[in-house]
């Protein structure tokens, strides 16, 4: 019978000692898991909104919303190739077409005059009420809005396509 209790002791203390290493396993396990997600970045989403929009907005009045990127606000006085946008409300914003093509959502106010770099370029604008897209020859100055006929009323660019 004595041998009967050790081997039930023995039988219950490796039971236990079996049970015990699974569950520090499985913990193991599950917190490597939790702290490789918590370290991991969030994904990256690309949402085309354009980078310091409103500080550019509060310092210059323009509105750039959105593009791709390869359409981007430069200093005018940086380069000949270079896009002008002429308002009566803003100061000249120049813009560098980087790479063949790009595209860029903005809200100028009271455009007048549109400048191309070495891009054929079409610019969206509204004239009263009626959007129309524009197309600005390269290196060639058009008229928009009040620019072309002081009837047509302010010119307001919403976007810049290369």
């Amino acid at each position: 019978m004595r041998n009967y209790f050790r081997f039930a002791i023995l039988g219950v203390s490796g039971l236990v000692a079996l049970s015990t290493g699974v569950a520090v396993a499985v913990t193991e396990k599950n917190s490597g898991t939790e702290s490789a997600a918590a370290v991991s970045p969030p994904p990256i989403v690309e949402d085309y909104s354009y980078p310091g929009a409103d500080s550019i907005e509060q310092q210059r009045g323009i509105r750039l919303i959105e593009g791709d990127g390869n359409i981007v606000l430069a200093d005018c006085g940086a380069s000949d190739e270079l896009i002008e946008v002429y308002s009566s409300k803003t100061e000249t914003s120049c813009y560098r077409v980087i790479g063949n093509t790009g595209y860029l959502k903005m809200e100028i106010p009271e455009v007048y005059t549109l400048k191309g770099d070495d891009h054929a370029v079409e610019a969206t604008v509204t004239v009263k009420g009626q959007a129309e897209v524009v197309d600005v020859p390269k290196n060639s100055f058009v008229p928009v809005g009040e620019g072309e006929n002081s009837e047509n009323g302010p010119a307001t660019l919403l976007e810049l396509r290369a």
